[in-house]
């Protein structure tokens, strides 16, 4: 593998472009399905709000265990659980708003043939609470790979997306799983990699406020609704508050940030992780916690309204981490995303309704007190063009623009020689052109024109 992690790295004339847009980007990295729900969830559907997030995962998560009875849990088939757990996750990032979701070894640096599988674990002791590497692992296996390959395919990408953040597992991976630990190497190492060609401004590790997850871990602990045993009569454990935290779990986390407004998008996203987690159960009333939930380890925890990160160093600030958060993030009005098909088709419908419509009376106008009614109809379709993109983006816009290209076209073929498009004369052809120059110009205008942007003072910054 030694050999083969020096063709991970892509030439820059192979490589795909960066991607253009006035949105800032964020990637998160985790190392199986689940982790990005689990770890971040609040913040991934908060950031998803006002940034394009992108989430890449090691592994598709083979050697996990799946919810059953007790005695097969930990005995899936790995095969067929990858499978599930692919669409697991797929659904998972829609719940959340993620852009796009990629595997590691799918990605545009990875060497042909490339796999990375899951690492497989051991518990450490009965408790079932901190991990350690399984024995034997496969040859395949994301933490028993060449950390400067699967660094560099993930640098390409980093490239690719130029982020203003990179979010990723604590240096301990929570529980200690080999592949958590292994993703945050990666994810570290990426991002030197990929510098000059992009500096990622910040890098965060998802850890836990100590002082609030044990708040959540009492209020879970002491609920007189809480359930005893899950579906298959297995017995549930309550959260003990005074037993060790995991290592993710710190005094002083770099941020804190409310996720209470997310916490239907977290639970629906659990939901979809129904392979590792059951008992997802929203409960109001809770200060730190939106419900409980559990793994196959039948641990009870908290859905906890809140997100905690913790600056990795040497790669950021406390300010520029607020920054992602709150920060120049106007580029896209806060409401759910990623815009579903049937909103861009209803954008794209309003669209060529409005086209025509403004089509039509400008073709009307276009021959009034010459050449002043063409200008003054070339001068409403542009500021259509870009007020449909402002409102509805590219959808909105492909749409005004059909419309209006359609309407004029009908009208000019409906009446050729006609009062109200001559198309013999100059000024007749001249608005022809002029229709397809204004409808073109408006798609050509810079993305930059529609994301206009605020930053806060320092003072503000200091406030937070």
């Amino acid at each position: 593998m030694q050999a083969a992690g020096h063709e991970a790295h892509v030439p820059s004339q192979e490589r795909s472009e960066p991607v253009e847009s006035p949105e800032p980007a964020v990637l998160a990295f985790f190392a199986h399905p689940d982790d990005e729900t689990l770890g971040a969830g609040g913040a991934i559907a908060r950031l998803a709000r006002t940034n394009r997030v992108h989430l890449v995962t090691a592994t598709r998560g083979e050697l996990g265990e799946r919810m059953g009875p007790v005695a097969e849990r930990a005995h899936a088939d790995p095969i067929a659980l990858a499978g599930i757990r692919v669409g697991e996750l797929a659904a998972a990032a829609r719940a959340l708003g993620i852009e796009s979701h990629r595997f590691l070894d799918e990605l545009d640096g990875a060497p042909d043939g490339r796999v990375y599988t899951d690492s497989g674990m051991a518990w450490a002791d009965d408790l079932r609470r901190r991990a350690v590497p399984a024995p034997g692992a496969a040859p395949t296996a994301f933490s028993a790979g060449d950390l400067e390959e699967e660094a560099r395919i993930l640098a390409v990408e980093i490239e690719r997306l130029r982020p203003r953040l990179v979010l990723t597992e604590e240096v301990g991976g929570g529980y200690g799983h080999p592949d958590h630990v292994r993703a945050h190497a990666v994810a570290v190492r990426a991002v030197e990699i990929a510098v000059p060609r992009w500096r990622v401004p910040v890098v965060a590790a998802t850890v836990r406020d100590h002082a609030a997850l044990v708040r959540a871990q009492e209020w879970v602990a002491g609920h007189p609704a809480r359930p005893a045993a899950d579906v298959f009569g297995a017995p549930l454990r309550a959260p003990d508050p005074a037993a060790p935290q995991s290592s993710g779990a710190q005094e002083r986390p770099d941020l804190v940030i409310d996720t209470s407004a997310q916490s239907d998008q977290v639970i629906a996203a659990m939901t979809a992780h129904h392979t590792q987690v059951h008992e997802v159960t929203r409960v109001p009333g809770g200060l730190d916690a939106a419900g409980w939930y559990a793994l196959t380890n039948n641990d009870l925890q908290p859905i906890l309204t809140h997100a905690a990160f913790a600056v990795v160093a040497g790669h950021g600030s406390r300010e520029e981490l607020a920054d992602a958060f709150t920060g120049p993030t106007r580029g896209r009005p806060p409401g759910p995303v990623p815009v579903g098909p049937a909103t861009r088709w209803a954008f794209a419908g309003l669209g060529v309704g409005a086209g025509a419509l403004a089509g039509a009376v400008t073709t009307v106008m276009h021959r009034s007190v010459a050449p002043w009614g063409l200008i003054a109809g070339i001068a409403v379709l542009y500021a259509g063009m870009l007020l449909a993109r402002s409102l509805g983006d590219r959808w909105a816009a492909n749409g005004f623009g059909a419309g209006v290209l359609g309407i004029v076209l009908a009208m000019t073929a409906w009446r050729p020689a006609g009062d109200v498009i001559i198309v013999q004369d100059v000024l007749g052809l001249g608005w022809l052109a002029a229709v397809f120059a204004a409808v073109l110009a408006g798609m050509l205008a810079p993305s930059s024109w529609f994301a206009l942007g605020w930053r806060p003072r320092a003072s503000e910054r200091g406030q937070r």
